[in-house]
Formats: C-alpha cells, sequence, structure tokens
C-alpha cells in the first residue's frame, strides 16, 4: 500500500503504480472526514486532461458524496484556477482536483481546496493524512455536474480593461501544451468580444502532451518559440502548464522571459492600474524585484521558499520561479490565465510591447 504523504500540491504519483483508484478513494475519504469535522456541506471537483483524470474524478465525487457531502463534479476538463473558482461560485466548503499539474504525463494527484479556492493549510492537510484509512470507499453516492466557465470569464473581465482589450487588434499566440487550458483563452476572447487575432498552439487536449513535460520551460517550447521568431512587436505569446496554473511568456523574436521578468511587468502593469497592496516574492530576498517594489511604495515581503509563498493570503500579487501568479482580488490560486490577460491589457492599453516595458522599467537585462 502506497504511503501517501500530501504537500502544498496535494499528493502526486505515478498512475497504476501509486495513484490507483483504491489510493485516490482512500484520500477522497480521509478529505471527506475532514470536510465533514468542520462542519462543511458541499464540495467541488474538477480535473484535467490526463489519462483516465475523468474516471478518477468521478471516483472521488461518489466518495465524497457517500461519504454525506453534497458533490459538483464539472462537466468537462477545466484548468485548476477554474476549479478554485468553482469553489467559491457554488458556495462548496472545498474542492478537489483530480490534476498532475505540471508533472509528465504519467503522474496523477489530487490537489485539495479550501472554502476560498486556494491551498490547503499545511495544518488541514496534516489533519487529512491523519484520516487515512487502510482500506478505500466503496461508496458511490450522487453527485451534480456544474460547467462554470461563463460565469469563470466575467470573473476575468471583472479585473480587465474589456474596452481597451476590445480595441486591440494584435497578434497572441496560446501555447497550452495539450493541457487543461486549451480551449479556454479562445472561449474568453469569444465571451468578451475581442477582435485580436489569437493563434492556438495544441489546443486539442492530449494525455501525452505532445511529448513534452507540461511546464512553460525552454526544452516544452520549441514550437511557440520558432514560431515567434518570425513575429513582430508587439505579438507575444502566453504558455500555460498542463493545469493553468503556471505561466511563461515568449516575446516576438523568440525570447523567453524569466518568471521574474513576467513577475515584474505584473507587478509594475497592477500599479499602473492604480492598485496597491503586499507583494509576497517566492524569489528570495532582495535584488530587483524589491528595488521595484520599493520604488512603486509597495510592502514587500520574500522568501526563498515559493510554497510559504504561495500561502499567503490578502496579498495584492504573490509569484514564485516557477511561473505561478496569484493575484489577490481574484483567488488565492494562481492563475495563469488571468496572469497572461493581465499582460496582453498591458500591452493593448499602451500599444507597447512588452519587451519596451522591461526597457522602460530598466529590468530586461537585470532581472534574470
Amino acid at each position: 500500500m502506497a504511503e501517501i504523504q500530501l504537500d502544498s500540491e496535494g499528493w502526486q504519483a505515478v498512475i497504476a503504480e501509486d495513484f490507483t483508484f483504491e489510493n485516490a478513494a482512500r484520500l477522497a475519504r480521509a478529505y471527506a472526514a475532514h470536510l465533514l469535522a468542520q462542519g462543511g456541506r458541499r464540495v467541488a471537483v474538477g480535473y484535467d486532461t490526463r489519462f483516465l483524470s475523468a474516471r478518477f474524478a468521478e471516483r472521488v465525487a461518489g466518495v465524497i458524496s457517500a461519504e454525506g457531502l453534497e458533490v459538483h463534479l464539472a462537466k468537462t476538463p477545466l484548468p485548476t484556477p477554474a476549479l478554485s473558482f468553482a469553489v467559491r461560485h457554488l458556495g462548496a466548503d472545498g474542492g478537489v482536483m483530480v490534476t498532475g499539474g505540471g508533472r509528465p504525463a504519467e503522474y496523477l494527484g489530487l490537489a485539495f481546496k479550501d472554502r476560498e479556492g486556494g491551498p490547503l493549510a499545511p495544518q488541514a492537510l496534516a489533519a487529512v493524512e491523519e484520516r487515512l484509512q487502510p482500506a478505500a470507499s466503496e461508496g458511490k453516492g450522487a453527485y451534480q455536474t456544474f460547467d462554470v466557465r461563463r460565469p469563470y470569464y466575467q470573473a476575468l473581465l471583472a479585473h480587465l480593461d474589456r474596452e481597451a482589450l476590445a480595441a486591440y487588434g494584435g497578434v497572441l499566440y496560446h501555447e497550452s501544451l495539450g493541457g487543461a487550458t486549451g480551449g479556454w483563452v479562445s472561449g474568453f476572447v469569444k465571451e468578451a468580444g475581442l477582435r485580436l487575432e489569437l493563434r492556438e498552439l495544441h489546443a486539442v487536449p492530449d494525455a501525452l502532451f505532445y511529448g513534452v513535460v507540461p511546464l512553460p520551460e525552454p526544452k516544452s517550447l520549441f514550437t511557440v518559440t520558432t514560431l515567434l521568431r518570425a513575429e513582430q512587436d508587439p505579438a507575444f505569446a502566453v504558455v500555460h502548464d498542463g493545469d493553468g496554473g503556471r505561466l511563461g511568456v515568449v516575446l516576438a523574436g523568440g525570447r523567453r522571459l524569466s518568471s521574474e521578468e513576467v513577475f515584474a511587468l505584473l507587478l509594475y502593469h497592477l500599479h499602473q492600474k492604480g492598485l496597491r497592496g503586499r507583494v509576497v516574492s517566492g524569489f528570495g530576498h532582495g535584488g530587483a524585484l524589491s528595488r521595484l517594489a520599493g520604488r512603486l511604495g509597495l510592502e514587500f515581503e520574500a522568501t526563498s521558499d515559493p510554497a510559504e509563498a504561495l500561502q499567503a493570503r490578502g496579498a495584492l500579487l504573490v509569484g514564485e520561479p516557477s511561473g505561478r501568479f496569484c493575484f489577490g482580488p481574484h483567488l488565492p490560486q494562481s492563475d495563469g490565465l488571468l496572469a497572461g490577460l493581465l499582460l496582453l491589457e498591458m500591452v493593448a492599453q499602451s500599444g507597447q510591447s512588452l519587451g519596451q516595458w522591461l526597457q522602460e522599467m530598466g529590468l530586461l537585462e537585470r532581472v534574470e
């Protein structure tokens, strides 16, 4: 029997080795017991595009329902931030996302959310672990289904300048790597009535992620980098990982921005929008990000532990090296879709490319 140890991303393991229907059911039952002990009544369950994700999600939903909770299961695959939004939208007390995140295709796992849609605190994760039983539940309770696309799109629009986005006629690439964000950026473009030229790459879900690890890192970005080499400013590409929690950016000319540069752009843009608040960095102490925040008059906290940074609540912006960016007024969960759209808004409002903004900020060569 696999030893299940939870961390900030829940539990992930290789499919059919340790990640089995039995172990998923054991963990789902433990999470249900934890919620019931807290007075919880309702749970949202989602899943990504990996092999058997939908089947595992059905098993999880059935087990949690059999324990006495009202369960809402996503009708189709969705990004993790959309599941986090669904927790709040449905008034749920928690959520479970069946996802392997940015791990290789053979992995799958369960990520747990609290009533705000954010990751469970370490104490709550420990409480779930303590409730693990050696035998899996055979429960097959009933559940409802939900589709949160349109409400989620509207929630994104609430943080964006719709008029500026609608007037923008440039080119945006979206590389989803065959993951859960495939079709979600195009869906937003349609919902918002935008006229930009969106060029989607690997938008059809693929359980093997077209042969790459679903992370916005150089070795997974050959196609989008090659295509961007032939583009001119202000065109750029947004790249999402397997479940939509991470964002990568490739500029015209084929240059990939570092996560620090993306964080700096987001920070500067939010300040330009008139937003103020605490900034939490998981990139370590000091450096150009600290100086930028100081220049803008923003409270800045730094840690070298990305998981610790992502546990921060009430911050304007949280970021960490793997490309997870959390916009506090939206969700206490990293959202690669909103982060990418904020950068699109930055370009649409100004007419300047992201590279030009980095030059203006004096960070093009410093933040690496």
